[in-house]
């Protein structure tokens, strides 16, 4: 069915599709793009970072958390893929830790069976005053097939209409790299990274794997 004509038309006849399970039928080999393989393949390899403010998916402050804005304030800088791998388990790391604290502070209320509003007023705008900055990276270049072969070999598993190189599209065709569109990127991300909304290159489609550990929530 991943070969399917429908699915092909299904897909273009819809602005957004998700499907589920894709990688499990075709048996990507996911574990090619973790950090850690990546870090073993070119650890020096160019990151392009964006220090953004983490809060909440609903709400989008300026970077300094003082005012609600429609504007995603995302600063670059640049890095290398074993400095950001250090950090990126750190986060993750300090993530559990919090997610534990939390459960552990849920379960204590509900024992109490009480709540003390003005500390949680007090906790919410303390972290507006000292935003929380953190750092995504962004467009990852694998494009480099001498650098990244067992990645670009593995996503030539996916139905040709999904992969970057296709004998049936016309963009393998120009002899010129479109960013993201018919070369291989990847997002490196830590729990509240954000992307913001925007058109891909040449306004054509594009197509996303969600590797995890975590969930990516997509607005369209």
């Amino acid at each position: 069915d991943c070969y399917s004509p429908h699915l092909l038309n299904f897909c273009l006849s819809h602005p957004i599709s998700v499907i589920r399970g894709l990688g499990n039928v075709l048996r990507l080999d996911l574990s090619l793009f973790s950090t850690k393989t990546l870090i073993e393949t070119n650890p020096n390899h160019l990151v392009e970072i964006r220090n953004q403010l983490q809060q909440p998916t609903d709400e989008n402050w300026d970077y300094y958390g003082k005012r609600k804005t429609w504007e995603c304030d995302s600063r670059p800088s640049f890095t290398t893929l074993i400095k950001y791998a250090k950090y990126q388990a750190h986060m993750f790391q300090e993530a559990v830790r919090e997610e534990k604290h939390a459960l552990q502070q849920e379960q204590a209320h509900n024992r109490r069976h009480q709540t003390n509003q003005n500390q949680q007023n007090n906790s919410v705008n303390s972290k507006k005053s000292n935003p929380k900055i953190i750092k995504f990276g962004t467009n990852v270049d694998l494009s480099d097939e001498t650098k990244w072969r067992a990645q670009t070999q593995e996503l030539a598993k996916l139905p040709p209409f999904m992969r970057c190189i296709s004998s049936g599209n016309i963009l393998s065709y120009i002899g010129y790299k479109i960013d993201g569109v018919n070369s291989l990127q990847m997002y490196l991300k830590v729990p509240g990274c954000r992307t913001p909304g925007h058109q891909e290159n040449n306004n054509f489609c594009s197509l996303n794997i969600n590797i995890g550990p975590g969930d990516c929530e997509w607005f369209g």
